[in-house]
């Protein structure tokens, strides 16, 4: 935070706009490009912006670069209820055009199942055609095994709205059985990440788009290799990256033989130390 007040110089008691109000010490271009290095951080952003009513300006589009809206459960100081993000939109509606990255945490309790979630997925659903353009949508889920088809259906088409967005390129999808046929004819997403078996109807195998290029997976079932191999077949031929875990060591060999030819960066997740043995017996 010293740090921080360094960079700013007195204050004049002028009624001129807060952002000419305050000598800065350092050139504007180099505080921001500072700042431009926390985009991953959210909660060192959330403290910058609270250090001095200049700063929250000049850090304003990295702090609403990634947004995260809770659905009930708060597990992140810097998430926003739904309500809340909705009136924070009115009160500065120039942020939209900062929001690259929406994540929507599905933290639902164990004991009142997904149906206390319905509240705040349609007023989600509201506030999804508000942002024109969205990079990526995040999809985690706090408890596993959660159905898509479960979800309101408002908030279902509101997010598949979103996917026909030019500038998306990213889905990441958490423990749930996700349609992937929600994707078909998307040509702009070109990154898959799914953290459990999605779900793949065979009457939309026949879909060539979209084209990943990189594919991140883990908590496959064995039950699910001959499915997704098919889909696979027909989506991964141009992968340059995969990510993958042990748990999915009956899926990867026939993953890497779709993107032999293409495959550029491969990295494996070890949940545990294994041996060379061990892991060579994974992948024979």
């Amino acid at each position: 935070m010293e740090f921080l007040k360094s960079l700013t110089g007195r204050f004049t008691r002028t009624r001129a706009p807060i952002n000419q109000s305050l000598e800065l010490r350092v050139p504007f271009d180099v505080i921001d490009h500072i700042f431009s290095f926390l985009k991953s951080h959210p909660k060192a952003l959330l403290a910058c912006s609270k250090a001095h009513p200049v700063l929250s300006q000049i850090v304003e589009r990295y702090r609403f670069h990634h947004i995260v809206i809770h659905t009930g459960v708060i597990d992140f100081n810097y998430s926003f209820r739904p309500s809340g993000l909705l009136r924070r939109l009115a009160e500065t509606p120039w942020i939209i055009k900062y929001v690259a990255i929406l994540q929507i945490e599905f933290n639902y309790h164990q004991y009142l199942g997904p149906a206390q979630m319905t509240p705040y997925l349609e007023e989600i659903a509201s506030l999804l055609p508000m942002f024109p353009v969205l990079e990526c949508i995040m999809l985690p889920t706090r408890r596993s095994r959660l159905s898509w088809q479960d979800l309101p259906q408002r908030f279902r088409l509101a997010v598949e709205n979103c996917l026909h967005l030019p500038t998306l390129q990213e889905v990441h999808v958490g423990d749930m059985y996700f349609p992937l046929s929600m994707l078909d004819n998307h040509a702009n997403i070109n990154y898959l990440s799914l953290s459990g078996p999605p779900e793949i109807e065979p009457v939309y195998l026949k879909t060539t788009y979209p084209q990943i290029k990189s594919l991140a997976f883990e908590g496959f079932e064995h039950r699910y290799n001959g499915i997704f191999r098919t889909w696979a077949k027909r989506h991964i031929v141009g992968l340059q990256s995969l990510k993958y875990d042990l748990s999915c060591h009956k899926i990867i060999l026939d993953v890497l033989e779709i993107c032999s030819g293409t495959l550029e960066n491969l990295y494996l997740c070890l949940q545990r130390q294994v041996t060379p043995r061990e892991l060579s017996s994974r992948l024979m």
